[in-house]
């Protein structure tokens, strides 16, 4: 996999990186501090593993730690951005077959699905004898009877 370059960084696999983290970190425990040439062989064989193209490793672990949060952080906000356009799709959605509804329906079936509705809101209470409803904007007074079966 040949590496993408652009003006100071590439893209490593991840393992790679993780393998040249844990190196470092072996190093930093090492008694003694490393000699220049040891470290730029290292740094040369890793290099060599990534077709020999010169990459620029972050200095430290936790420079590819802050990386990857930083990325992380990136696709989680452009998930959250993706899900909240595709929510208001489906209820633009729901609100125009709604509203599709609404426009076929006749004054006498808007009435009784408002009153269906505001039974279903009100069970148990007992509603009152004259209710206004608004239909195509236009205020009418229902009044409603309870039926026997």
């Amino acid at each position: 996999m040949a590496p993408t370059m652009n003006s100071t960084h590439c893209i490593v696999p991840v393992s790679l990186l993780v393998d040249f983290c844990e190196l470092q970190k072996m190093l930093a425990r090492t008694p003694n501090p490393i000699d220049s040439h040891l470290y730029s062989s290292i740094t040369a064989e890793i290099n060599h593993k990534v077709d020999e193209t010169i990459v620029a490793f972050p200095n430290t672990c936790a420079d590819v730690d802050r990386l990857a949060e930083q990325a992380y952080q990136t696709r989680k906000s452009n998930l959250e951005r993706l899900q909240r356009k595709q929510q208001k799709r489906e209820e633009k959605k729901k609100n125009k077959q709604r509203l599709a509804k609404a426009d076929l329906m006749t004054p006498n079936d808007q009435v009784r699905a408002w009153l269906a509705k505001r039974e279903s809101e009100t069970q148990g209470r007992r509603p009152r004898e004259e209710v206004e409803v608004e239909v195509n904007r236009k205020r009418v007074k229902v009044e409603v009877k309870e039926e026997s079966s």
